[in-house]
């Protein structure tokens, strides 16, 4: 009687790469393509594949069947992870659009093990996931979870340049009574208003336009003349007596001017 023995097939799995892959990558897996029939399981679950090979994406316990005739064997099982990317949201706090001097923070997934911030392409020093910005242009961050790396959206920052807060002016500080001088201001401001003795002068346009959230607020002096940039003329005449100076949205710097008025001497 002829005794024939039937080879079971290897019970090993080959991989084609790690058995950690990133969210949305894949990893071969390989049977002994011998076997005449493959069933594979994840974590217990037929998954209904029966080719010596396939695609694994999904992160779990990974084994098959294997069958020669009668002979059936159970492959060795293979862990695979699949590593999630971290968020490539930023979130903002503050405003992306401020004024000179004032600032706005980024953040990004604080589950990353990894953060690198960019400015216009140009890495920044520091690997919080917050950072502080005071700069225009644009900014994102490379974020890794362990070897898989992603980057965030692009954030633009504007800064906005304060006016300068110097009062020009036309002539002397000092006129005669009748005589007048002119104060200008800078005229690249968005907005303009004078006032004289802490009371806005009523030139037309400039209470409609006014807005007390936009500006800083300080103690006006008695007898003191100034400006704050909200609306009107970059240039203003005045003719009465008292010191003047300009006030203007934030950063805060106050240019002061002391002015009067002399009688004119009679001549003999």
């Amino acid at each position: 009687m002829e005794i024939q023995v039937i080879p079971s097939p290897s019970p090993e799995i080959a991989l084609s790469g790690e058995s950690s892959i990133c969210e949305g990558e894949s990893v071969t897996l390989s049977a002994d393509p011998s076997a005449t029939g493959i069933e594979w399981y994840l974590d217990g679950v037929l998954l209904g594949e029966n080719g010596a090979e396939i695609e694994a994406q999904e992160g779990g316990t990974y084994y098959a069947i294997l069958s020669n005739e009668a002979c059936t064997i159970q492959t060795e099982s293979v862990e695979v992870q699949v590593i999630p990317y971290p968020n490539p949201e930023i979130a903002i706090s503050g405003e992306t659009s401020f004024c000179e001097g004032e600032s706005a923070t980024l953040s990004v997934d604080p589950l990353a093990t990894a953060v690198e911030w960019y400015l216009d392409g140009v890495l920044l020093a520091g690997e919080e996931p917050n950072i502080e910005v005071q700069d225009a242009g644009t900014y994102y961050a490379i974020l890794s979870n362990q070897d898989c790396s992603i980057q965030t959206i692009s954030v633009e920052i504007q800064v906005i340049p304060s006016p300068s807060l110097e009062i020009a002016l036309s002539g002397e500080a000092s006129i005669c009574e009748g005589e007048s001088v002119t104060l200008s201001a800078d005229p690249s401001a968005t907005g303009i208003a004078w006032y004289l003795d802490g009371e806005l002068l009523g030139e037309k346009g400039l209470r409609s336009r006014h807005r007390r959230r936009d500006v800083l607020r300080h103690p006006v002096q008695r007898g003191m003349h100034h400006s704050e940039r909200i609306g009107g003329d970059t240039g203003h005449s005045l003719s009465k007596p008292g010191d003047r100076y300009f006030q203007a949205k934030r950063p805060f710097v106050r240019e002061k001017v002391s002015y009067s008025t002399s009688t004119p001497l009679r001549m003999p």
